[in-house]
């Protein structure tokens, strides 16, 4: 019998003759009797929880299944890289239950609340933020209670409180010696966060996610960066993040209210995205999403600027296919991605696919894929504006230029590095070029950035580190061929100076940083 087609009769009734496998999926995870009524079953009407009431019959998989069963196969692994021996960081264990802690910061001084949000939206770009930042900024200091619906979900509040003070510690030093309260606090709501009554509970769990992400990343705890990177992944697929104005399949989420809210979708998109694929660089290891999947075609649009969003672009009616692919293969359209943010997606695409060409690479075998990358990372690096041009605008666009210069430039290391190690003449010239574009980026930041340098993204540190060793690998060349290597070795030394502030800005770049001044001084 259907499930629709059930008599007239008691829940108990109902209960009692439906077939196993009928329960939906929450009532099942939570180990209740399932009714099977459909749109929504009593427990789940009973309990005011109607969006999580999913059913998986008939070979259909519920979303908060698909983002489960992508959990429990993050956890697995993470169980087992910890096993297997000591790890450059303590390992930490990741299932629930997390420490309990009501941390004292959920009512903060609207003054230190202010400070500290103003201290991380300074640096948003960089941490992969994507709401809207007036907007965001206005909610969070709304004088509201702690949850209430008008301000920010509560585990995106601890996550901006976290940053806040990581990059404003002198805000409130007493706080600072909560930070891990409130770690353990946001890490404690987050997986009930999803399945909440916050209005904006989806997007502001992905944004927090992020946030995590980066936060474990840039302290040098992998694992744990690892693990909410890929759920945020799993949320932004699930959600149908990747077919925002999709002209081939419908939308997952309600309606956007506006042009704005649409924005932050397709923001949230390619920021998650930049954060898979840059983090697979720095790990060494092979991205979560693959954008030419079939079953992750990306039909979101291109990002445009946040005041584009607010004039009410794009067009209404405008409908798009296949972004990645058509940039990959070089066909025209309308949307072209020459934002800011779209160059760093693309420039960060281009990083990650040269690095795993690198790792993959068997000498003397050809691969077609080696020279329509080359061709796609020149076309992109004409496309970039220049540093120059951006001297004096905002320090966040800056900052966001240089990453995408330098990821662009990273690429043509990593590309060239496979060939150049084989002595081929014209890869061994552009990996010495681009290696010396790295170095010219740093030597020409503005001093009057120097307030504004506090942090940056540390994925910037892999590729600082490609470079040096491919310089350092030319010097020894020289040397044995009896050239001069004095000027190469005094710009070199120039370089490490000024990358040398960033240690201060995170774990990895410290890390990262020094390793090269021990290759240099070894040199």
């Amino acid at each position: 019998m259907a499930l629709d087609d059930h008599p007239t009769g008691t829940t108990a009734e109902k209960q009692k003759h439906m077939k196993r496998g009928r329960a939906c999926f929450s009532c099942r995870r939570r180990k209740m009797r399932c009714d099977g009524v459909l749109p929504v079953c009593t427990q789940c009407a009973q309990a005011n929880r109607p969006d999580d009431c999913q059913y998986t019959f008939n070979g259909q998989t519920a979303p908060a299944q698909v983002l489960q069963e992508n959990i429990k196969r993050v956890q697995g692994r993470i169980t087992e890289l910890e096993q297997r021996g000591p790890s450059p960081t303590p390992a930490v264990k990741l299932q629930q239950p997390y420490q309990q802690s009501q941390a004292s910061s959920e009512h903060l001084p609207t003054d230190t609340v202010t400070k500290l949000v103003d201290a991380f939206l300074s640096y948003s770009s960089e941490v992969g933020f994507f709401l809207h930042i007036a907007r965001f900024r206005h909610a969070m200091l709304l004088p509201q209670p702690w949850g209430h619906p008008g301000r920010p979900a509560p585990v995106l509040v601890m996550a901006v409180y976290l940053w806040g003070l990581r990059l404003a510690p002198n805000v409130d030093p007493q706080l600072v010696t909560q930070t891990p309260e409130i770690l353990a606090r946001a890490l404690e709501i987050l997986p009930t966060s999803i399945s909440g009554s916050h209005p904006e509970r989806v997007m502001h769990t992905l944004q927090a996610e992020v946030l995590l992400a980066q936060y474990f990343f840039s302290a040098n705890r992998f694992l744990e960066g690892k693990y909410h990177a890929t759920n945020a992944a799993s949320l932004t697929l699930a959600n149908g993040l990747h077919i925002v104005r999709s002209q081939n399949k419908p939308s997952v989420l309600p309606p956007p209210r506006d042009s704005i809210e649409e924005g932050e979708r397709v923001h949230a998109f390619w920021s998650v995205l930049n954060l898979d694929k840059t983090w697979s660089v720095a790990l060494d290891t092979n991205a979560y999403q693959n954008v030419q999947d079939p079953t992750c075609t990306v039909d979101t649009p291109w990002p445009l600027e946040p005041e584009e969003y607010e004039r009410g672009q794009p067009n209404p009616g405008a409908l798009y296919s296949n972004t990645v692919n058509k940039w990959i293969e070089g066909q025209p359209t309308s949307d072209t991605g020459l934002s800011l943010s779209a160059l760093l997606s693309k420039s960060a695409m281009m990083l990650q696919r040269a690095n795993k060409f690198s790792r993959e690479y068997k000498p003397g075998r050809p691969d077609a894929n080696f020279y329509a990358y080359d061709l796609l990372i020149e076309d992109l690096r004409g496309l970039l504006p220049s540093l120059e041009s951006f001297k004096h605008s905002t320090p966040g666009k800056w900052r966001t230029m240089f990453l995408a210069h330098s990821f662009v430039f990273g690429a043509m290391i990593q590309l060239h590095g496979t060939t150049a190690l084989g002595d081929n003449p014209k890869s061994r010239e552009k990996r010495m070029f681009a290696a010396q574009a790295v170095l010219d980026l740093v030597l020409a930041i503005p001093p009057q950035l120097d307030r504004h340098l506090d942090y940056l993204h540390p994925v910037v540190g892999t590729v600082w580190t490609n470079a040096f060793q491919a310089l350092i690998e030319e010097t020894r060349i020289l040397r044995l061929s009896g050239s001069s290597t004095t000027v190469l070795a005094e710009r070199m030394k120039g370089a490490l100076s000024a990358i040398q502030r960033f240690k201060r800005a995170c774990a990895l770049l410290e890390y990262q940083i020094s390793a090269i001044e021990e290759a240099l001084a070894a040199l």
